[in-house]
């Protein structure tokens, strides 16, 4: 089903709806709003919102450009600039004096490209009454709406996409669960053996690959119980955990996530990225972080990523997704990552389009 055309053409709504794309209200930060325009003659007078990024504000304007550069450029055919920042003036004087630097580094970098900056505004925080001001004419000003009741909201809302208060806030999402950790830890020994003495069965007779199907199948029913509100086990969230070690296991259900309740998968990525310990979390993580960015929410996904950084440094999966994300792939571009997926699901005789 195709998704609904959002139509957003006033610069106070545009800005107003920065908290939901980014799913928290950025502050002190650079954003910049990617656009992609599509061939066809019913959409030559309007652009595609590609994605949205956001970057610290710093004095090293250069290095900030050179990142936004590298991050960006490769998605957009022109870029929107907004500052948020509660530092900033309005000022109605001269127009090119009172241009922030950062934003002519911005131009000129992305310039280099032949990507136009199309747009630029300033406001001191998104918030309901907020001034908001061109950067290009600062004569040109208005109130930021109340973020919370624009339509990018409410479609947000109506989609269940949550809204936080912070960037901090995101990064708790991720903060291990000391319960559910001792939990696993109580059962994992126990799993661990079970799983060991099947698969040396299963080796025995030439059948791990009918094992890694049953996995499959184990795992696919966990996210089935959890679209249905079912309690999930220490048990089960152990074997998922250790079945998730297994390469051609976790491409599947990469593959399979994307596309069959993706909602209840990045619950379960994400309850066992909290309540795992060491190398066992970089898994979740990885699932969780393309996911999330799959879906659009970046801030999420750049928070997974590291969390499974720094359980596994050495990742595979977190490596690919890395690079594709250096390379500026979009969240539809991302997407062909399950391709693997597809393919260790054909390996298996799985049919992955199957629910």
């Amino acid at each position: 089903m195709p998704k609904p055309v959002i139509r957003v053409s006033d610069p106070g709504d545009l800005i107003a709806s920065i908290p939901s794309m980014l799913t928290f209200p950025p502050q002190r930060s650079l954003v910049l709003i990617l656009l992609r325009h599509d061939e066809g003659p019913e959409q030559q007078d309007f652009a595609l919102i590609e994605a949205v990024a956001r970057f610290d504000l710093s004095d090293d304007h250069r290095g900030l450009t050179r990142a936004a550069v590298r991050n960006c450029a490769h998605t957009a055919d022109a870029i929107m600039a907004v500052i948020v920042d509660d530092r900033v003036a309005h000022h109605t004087g001269d127009r090119d004096s009172d241009r922030p630097a950062v934003i002519e580094q911005i131009t000129k970098g992305f310039a280099e490209l032949d990507v136009p900056l199309v747009g630029s505004w300033a406001t001191s925080s998104i918030t309901p009454g907020s001034l908001w001001w061109s950067l290009s004419d600062p004569t040109i000003c208005g109130q930021v709406p109340d973020p919370k009741a624009s339509i990018v909201a409410a479609n947000s809302a109506a989609h269940g996409w949550p809204m936080r208060e912070s960037r901090d806030a995101i990064a708790a999402l991720l903060t291990p669960d000391p319960t559910a950790a001792a939990a696993v830890d109580a059962v994992m020994p126990t799993v661990r053996t079970q799983r060991h003495h099947r698969w040396i069965r299963a080796a025995a007779h030439g059948e791990l690959d009918d094992l890694r199907r049953k996995a499959v199948e184990a795992i696919t029913a966990t996210i089935l119980a959890i679209h249905r509100g079912e309690e999930i086990t220490a048990e089960d969230l152990a074997r998922i955990a250790l079945e998730l070690r297994d390469g051609l296991v976790r491409d599947v259900m990469l593959a399979y996530s994307a596309d069959h309740h993706p909602e209840a998968a990045e619950a379960l990525w994400l309850r066992l990225t909290r309540c795992l310990r060491n190398e066992d979390r970089a898994d979740p993580a990885t699932l969780l972080a393309i996911s999330a960015y799959q879906r659009g929410d970046g801030p999420l996904a750049s928070v997974a990523l590291k969390a499974a950084w720094a359980a596994d440094p050495n990742h595979i999966l977190a490596r690919l997704f890395e690079s594709a994300l250096q390379e500026g792939l979009s969240p539809h571009q991302i997407r062909k990552l399950s391709q693997a997926g597809n393919d260790a699901a054909a390996t298996l005789g799985i049919n992955s389009d199957q629910p």
